[in-house]
């Protein structure tokens, strides 16, 4: 009995009362609280290099806390309730115990979250200065590149300008190779002097070949004169009958037009076989051949059959006496027939007749009655 009595006053005095652990688990809480508020400020500052085993971490410290917070509150539910409360199975003191040791984690957690940041901040103005080194650097390699650009340009330019000097440079050479060609003072002065000769050579062949010009003249005139006995007949009953016949049929186309006279012409060539070889004209008061028309009589005799009859018929204008006319158509004719006697084939005949004066080449141009024409009567 006196063991029991002497044994209460002891426990009372070391027992803890329901009221002191209350307020040391709501002063845990609240501390815990702050330290978890002053975390959340450092997380929010480094939220965007924090990793993802730091947010389960702070995660699983935010749901431990809240659970503390509960068991916290149902503390002065169960002082209320009396001795009997403890068989719900808080503990204060191991809650307050949990407490503590969570909430120094927490601090720790920040501590080293706070270490992070300021690492994190030094690594993060090592890179803004790098890369404030980095632009320095582009723009240095930019000016570099605008000067090169430049150096470029330029180098361009001297390529161009060198290229047009080596132009000059050549064509220089070229001139200074042809100068070096050209002949020296004398050369020149002896190169005059056979210029000069040769050109009185010229002049003097010239006179020679205006000689030459009156003396074959006068070798055809006196050829015709001595051919116009032989070549000439002053009728037309002398030639042969071919012959006659074409001058009979000349006779009576006076009074055809020049388009009906090439019809006319058509038809003796296919009656007779006979063709206009050439038609030569004279001028006024003139029964002399030129060289070009000696040239053309001779070029149209190549293409005449070997033993063909050439015809050689003058014809004079109606101006003037008839006599005077009648003896120049003769002449021209005669000049014709020798120049035809020189150049035709051995085996040909060449007779030349007066047929009339006409107007039928040109009612018009009375020169253009002044002609002999070259007929060929092929056999």
């Amino acid at each position: 009995m006196s063991d029991d009595s002497n044994q209460s006053p002891s426990n009372s005095g070391s027992q803890v009362t329901p009221a002191s652990n209350q307020n040391l688990i709501i002063g845990l809480v609240m501390g815990a609280a702050i330290l978890l508020l002053v975390f959340l400020v450092f997380n929010n500052q480094n939220n965007s290099s924090n990793s993802s085993s730091d947010y389960d971490e702070v995660a699983e410290l935010k749901e431990r806390i809240a659970n503390l917070k509960r068991e916290g509150n149902q503390l002065p539910a169960q002082q209320n309730m009396g001795a009997g409360a403890n068989n719900y199975g808080v503990d204060p003191l191991k809650l307050a115990e949990e407490i503590s040791t969570e909430a120094n984690t927490l601090a720790g957690l920040i501590g080293n979250f706070a270490s992070e940041i300021q690492t994190k901040e030094a690594l993060l103005q090592t890179a803004r200065d790098t890369e404030t080194l980095l632009n320095r650097r582009i723009q240095d390699l930019q000016r570099q590149n605008s000067d090169l650009l430049a150096n470029s340009n330029e180098a361009a330019k001297l390529r161009n300008e060198l290229e047009s000097l080596k132009t000059l440079y050549d064509n220089a050479q070229r001139q200074i190779e042809e100068l070096r060609k050209r002949p020296d003072v004398a050369t020149l002065d002896e190169l005059r002097r056979q210029n000069d000769e040769l050109r009185a050579r010229v002049a003097d062949l010239s006179e020679l070949d205006a000689e030459n010009a009156q003396l074959r003249a006068e070798v055809r005139r006196l050829r015709n004169l001595l051919d116009r006995s032989t070549l000439f007949v002053e009728s037309a009953d002398a030639l042969p009958a071919l012959a006659q016949r074409l001058f009979r049929e000349l006779e009576r186309l006076e009074e055809f037009s020049p388009a009906a006279l090439a019809d006319q012409y058509k038809r003796i060539e296919m009656e007779l076989n006979a063709r206009p070889l050439r038609s030569i004209n004279f001028e006024t008061g003139s029964s002399q051949l030129t060289s070009e028309k000696v040239s053309i009589i001779k070029n149209d005799l190549r293409v005449t059959h070997p033993e063909a009859f050439l015809l050689v018929v003058g014809y004079a204008s109606k101006t003037g006496e008839f006599e005077l006319n009648r003896k120049l158509s003769s002449d021209r004719a005669t000049s014709v027939a020798s120049q035809v006697n020189a150049d035709k084939k051995n085996t040909q005949s060449v007779r030349a007749v007066f047929l009339n004066e006409t107007s039928r080449f040109s009612k018009e141009q009375e020169t253009l009655n002044q002609i002999c024409e070259i007929w060929e009567i092929r056999p």
